[in-house]
């Protein structure tokens, strides 16, 4: 399969397509890395918040054990800590909470800056090489067969701009009914070069040169 022009000027812009495609797959995956790991450095203030809560819970609970130790008069002077350790439980909840989040967000944001680009270039790089690959083997192919070069003067008729049909010769079309080969190999040479294809063609069939 041909995946570069025999034209060296399309061939050129070809590359250059390339090479840009490959700089922005590449900037775009370390831009998503930089985000992803931007966004998710702010999780810090989750664990923060669990480490705080989960040390102030603690330390509640331990003063309500202290306060439940002393004789006579402890029993009940824990309760008001171990409510205040439960709000605290919940502090230490809300920062799992905000980890959690921050971390997918990170990881939504981050596919996203890669993601993006990579789409703009499926549609409007890797689509076109494609089918330029593809309309480049399909025509080479049609060049090998003894008809082709007709098939591909047809082609060239019905695809190629006027002006240049009309630079091969005043009326084509006749030219074609006429059996005109020189007509017939310029026309031909036209949609092979559209294809970016340099190939000899095949020998027509005997009788018609």
């Amino acid at each position: 399969m041909q995946l570069y022009s025999a034209r060296p000027d399309r061939r050129a812009w070809q590359i250059v397509g390339d090479l840009v495609a490959i700089g922005v797959l590449v900037a775009a995956i370390w831009l998503s890395g930089e985000v992803t790991r931007a966004i998710d450095s702010l999780a810090r203030f989750g664990v923060q918040m669990q480490d705080t809560g989960s040390t102030l819970s603690d330390t509640l609970l331990g003063a309500a054990d202290g306060l439940e130790g002393i004789p006579l008069v402890g029993s009940g002077l824990g309760a008001p800590f171990v409510e205040a350790a439960g709000a605290a439980e919940g502090l230490t909840t809300a920062g799992i909470t905000l980890e959690t989040a921050i971390h997918a967000l990170a990881a939504g944001v981050g596919a996203a800056v890669w993601i993006v680009p990579v789409l703009v270039l499926i549609a409007a790089w890797l689509v076109p090489r494609i089918r330029f690959a593809l309309r480049s083997a399909e025509t080479a192919r049609v060049a090998a067969t003894p008809a082709g070069r007709d098939l591909l003067a047809l082609r060239a008729l019905v695809a190629r701009p006027l002006p240049e049909l009309q630079a091969v010769a005043p009326d084509p079309l006749r030219a074609i009914r006429e059996g005109d080969d020189a007509v017939l190999d310029a026309l031909a040479g036209l949609e092979l070069s559209a294809a970016g294809v340099r190939q000899r063609l095949a020998p027509a069939p005997s009788g018609r040169r």
